[in-house]
């Protein structure tokens, strides 16, 4: 079975190409497009990212695998529907791991899969994407500083039966964390129940805090949006990125390794030197320092370090306007950084090259 997997400048092809008596993967190949790796757009990080997406699939992560899978405390069927005719991964390590991840003890809290394109009644090869941002196994790999190798994911590669995985090498998964058993459903993201999800057009930022963002749907969130990195000078940890302006004066901005997104409505007080500018809430770029658990300090330009209490908002001595201090998303997650610029590193923060990742999935079995 072959899988055509496409992000901007990535073609892969994967496929599995013999299992053995009990539906084991034995053999597989995976095919890059070579044209798609050069030139200026080309990132190493995604193409490793991609090949990685691809292992995953012939490893067992597959609609043509999944009636194979033979986990430790079960022989049955692993994909059922929901109810709602959304078909769902019923593992006992995928349930553990969403509960913890959702803080739901919903014993049937399954693994979403993709929906779209699929027929009632059939499966797909990829987790559903409003409730798997960022997750290597979305159907569209997200940009490449957001995507995680994350626990549900390992977890369900053990529940194949095939391999011993070490889940303390996962990656955080921030999107939807702690957010509860109805996370990601048509209903919550309409009502605007969640923060991870956004409305209307606006301009605000990227859930992981590391980009500016767009409020965005795309055609596997199904009506719902989701604030996506901005084309161009969206990296809050880019130096580079901003251009001096009287806009950029007026708002306090500050670029760099340590700075990360904030929700801001702050203009200058004093602005008889620059335009007039609208104080509206939007996605600006402020440094940041962590002073403990879900605790930190902001830096806005021509201020002193100020405490930013996570879930609240401060105003800031200067400025007319407020920010906003992001809850459970800073200074929790130690992986959660900007990618490095080694062509060795993968993904971003993990610390672990393509040939360390042999350390995160063990098989049990000789093949």
């Amino acid at each position: 079975m072959k899988y055509f997997y496409f992000i901007p400048n990535i073609l892969a092809d994967a496929a599995h190409c013999q299992t053995d008596a009990l539906g084991r993967p034995v053999a597989g190949v995976v095919v890059i497009c070579r044209e798609r790796l050069k030139g200026e757009t080309f990132s190493h990080q995604a193409a490793v990212q991609t090949v990685i997406h691809e292992l995953f699939h012939v490893l067992g992560f597959s609609k043509e695998l999944f009636h194979t899978w033979r986990d430790c405390s079960s022989m049955s069927q692993v994909t059922y529907s929901d109810g709602s005719g959304h078909m769902r991964i019923y593992t006992p390590s995928v349930i553990s791991a969403l509960q913890k991840h959702l803080n739901s003890t919903d014993p049937e809290l399954g693994g979403w899969l993709e929906n779209l394109g699929v027929l009632p009644g059939k499966v797909s090869s990829h987790w559903e994407s409003r409730i798997f941002q960022g997750s290597i196994m979305a159907a569209e790999l997200a940009d490449s500083s957001s995507v995680r190798i994350n626990p549900v994911t390992l977890t369900a590669l053990q529940d194949t039966g095939w391999y011993n995985v070490d889940v303390s090498s996962a990656q955080s998964l921030v999107w939807g964390n702690g957010e509860g058993a109805m996370f990601g459903s048509l209903s919550t993201c309409q009502n605007k129940s969640s923060s991870f999800f956004c409305s209307g057009s606006g301009f605000g930022c990227h859930y992981l805090h590391l980009h500016k963002g767009e409020c965005k749907t795309d055609q596997y969130l199904e009506g719902c949006s989701v604030y996506k990195p901005l084309k161009n000078g969206s990296e809050c940890w880019k130096k580079e990125n901003p251009r001096r302006s009287a806009e950029a004066d007026s708002t306090g901005e500050i670029f760099g390794f340590d700075s990360r997104c904030f929700f801001s409505s702050l203009t200058r007080q004093n602005r008889s030197q620059f335009p007039s500018f609208i104080s509206t809430v939007e996605g600006r770029c402020y440094r940041h320092r962590c002073t403990g658990p879900n605790r930190y300090q902001i830096h806005v330009s021509g201020s002193e370090w100020v405490e930013c209490p996570a879930g609240g908002s401060i105003q800031i001595e200067g400025y007319q306007g407020s920010v906003s201090c992001p809850d459970r998303r800073l200074c929790l997650y130690s992986d959660i950084t900007p990618p490095s610029d080694a062509v060795d590193t993968f993904p971003a923060g993990s610390g672990s090259t393509p040939a360390q990742m042999n350390t995160v999935i063990c098989r049990k079995h000789s093949l």
